[in-house]
């Protein structure tokens, strides 16, 4: 199912929104990063280390409108890298959420553009590497919902997702996924008794084999209870049916889960449960905690999943942090080199189930950052490949040394292994010392050296990159230059 037809949903919901976007206010800036990057190792090669010098030019923008039904926030740029094999690479991230008919009828947009290994067994590298192991992935996601309350007993929402993943220059196949979900949840007048009954249907169509489409349904069935001020308890059950290529009878059947949600304090909550689906039993745990000047969040969690998207790594030019304070998108070296890319096989298709533990902690004082962060993955498919694990641990530590000059230091380690016994670990350090050269101006010296050790012949290296990284405002070039923006 292509894009092209899809193409009148979208025009639909453009003009709804256009009249809208109109009467929102606008804030927007633009920079212009220019780097010189230096890499002994431009192929990532064992024995073959070839050394490259590459420049890199990168005009980037943040843009945020708020009107009274309309908000869109968004930050991209478009790398250009000279001397490479691959000349362009675009970076963005775009959110947009429109109130097309007041308290009932509402639309969120997404859209996202950012590199991608292919293969997640060899060195990817970023932007600046020859290694032929990166692509682009473009993502657009369009979500219509209606929400209405039924005169205090239930509210009721409705959506439909449509999210496109497009692969650009790899065997990587495009898909399509198409979600339905409804929720009628309980009304104002139940007091302490809460209910509620949701259902979803999700089908996602692989362009280039049609044998790893996955059809998802499900109905379920939430009771829940307030115990006191500070405890909840809930209990989820209900039935799935699954559509999908692999060697199991089970594909679905009953669900239940028992859990309870802990809250003390506004500071720190606690969402423990234990459950049931046809892959087995399971735990999951949600924990956030946040006291003055940190934050924690813990999570645990299995789920069935269609495809392959490695959120955990993703974080596209994130503007907050982990307590929610913003920050430059574009600041600390952010793409001076690339972006850390995200995974996508052409074999990693179809279903799987996904078992995943994450950690991230952060610490904040006046002049200093800490920020802690690990993650632990195992997919596992009933249709080859069999299996998939990934471990990632990484620790930053940022300081302001004077009211101009900041510096940080970064140690980021990652082991991928599959059902074969394959593995590599691979280690980065980086460090880069910033300078602010007035109000619209910072000038970045980076350093970093990656170390990849492999179970796999001529697949481990060793790297030292340098850059030199110029971001001025683009606004204040053309200005001086005559143009006035």
């Amino acid at each position: 199912m292509g894009f092209y037809r899809h193409k009148l949903i979208y025009l639909l919901l453009l003009s709804m929104v256009a009249p809208i976007a109109m009467a929102a206010q606008w804030v927007h800036e633009e920079s212009l990063m220019i780097s010189e990057a230096y890499t002994d190792n431009v192929r990532l090669s064992e024995d073959n280390p070839e050394s490259r010098w590459a420049t890199i030019i990168s005009p980037n923008f943040t843009l945020s409108g708020k009107g009274r039904r309309l908000q869109v926030s968004a930050a991209g740029a478009l790398q250009v890298v000279t001397n490479s094999d691959q000349t362009f690479y675009p970076i963005l991230r775009a959110h947009a959420g429109a109130e097309l008919v007041e308290h009932h009828f509402f639309v969120d947009a997404n859209a996202s553009a950012s590199q991608i290994t292919i293969n997640p067994l060899s060195p990817a590298g970023s932007t600046i590497h020859a290694t032929n192991n990166l692509t682009t992935n473009y993502y657009v996601n369009i979500n219509p919902y209606y929400i209405t309350a039924l005169d205090g007993w239930a509210k009721l929402r409705v959506d439909y997702n449509l999210d496109r993943n497009f692969f650009v220059g790899s065997e990587i196949g495009d898909y399509t996924r198409h979600d339905f979900r409804f929720s009628l949840n309980d009304g104002v007048i139940f007091g302490p008794l809460g209910w509620g009954v949701s259902g979803e249907v999700s089908k996602t169509f692989y362009d280039e084999d049609t044998g790893r489409d996955t059809t998802f349904k499900n109905l379920n069935i939430h009771l829940q209870h307030v115990f006191e001020r500070t405890l909840t308890g809930y209990l989820n059950f209900g039935r799935e049916w699954n559509q999908y290529t692999d060697t199991l009878t089970r594909k679905g059947g009953p669900i239940w889960q028992v859990g309870m949600i802990w809250r003390p304090n506004p500071r720190f909550t606690l969402d423990a449960a234990y459950g049931y689906r046809f892959f087995g039993h399971h735990p999951t745990v949600t924990l956030s905690y946040h006291h003055r000047h940190s934050t924690l969040r813990v999570n645990y969690h299995e789920d069935l999943e269609s495809g392959y998207y490695n959120t955990g790594l993703s974080r596209i030019l994130p503007d907050a942090d982990l307590a929610g304070h913003p920050q430059d998108p574009f600041g600390e070296g952010r793409i001076e080199n690339g972006l850390q890319p995200r995974i996508a096989d052409a074999a990693l298709q179809g279903a799987n189930v996904n078992r995943v533990f994450q950690v991230d902690y952060l610490l904040t004082g006046r002049r200093s950052r800490l920020a802690l962060t690990g993650r632990y993955s195992l997919r596992t498919w009933e249709v080859q490949p069999d299996e998939l694990l990934e471990v990632d641990a990484g620790a930053t530590f940022s300081r302001r040394l004077a009211r101009n000059l900041s510096a940080e230091l970064g140690l980021h380690w990652t082991r991928v292994e599959d059902e074969t016994n394959a593995r590599a670990d691979t280690w980065d350090f980086r460090f880069g010392v910033n300078k602010k050269l007035g109000q619209f101006t910072n000038l970045r010296l980076s350093y970093s050296f990656a170390q990849r050790d492999s179970n796999q012949p001529d697949d481990d290296y060793r790297e030292n990159r340098v850059a030199l990284v110029l971001n001025t405002s683009l606004r204040k070039l053309l200005r001086q230059a005559g143009i006035r923006p």
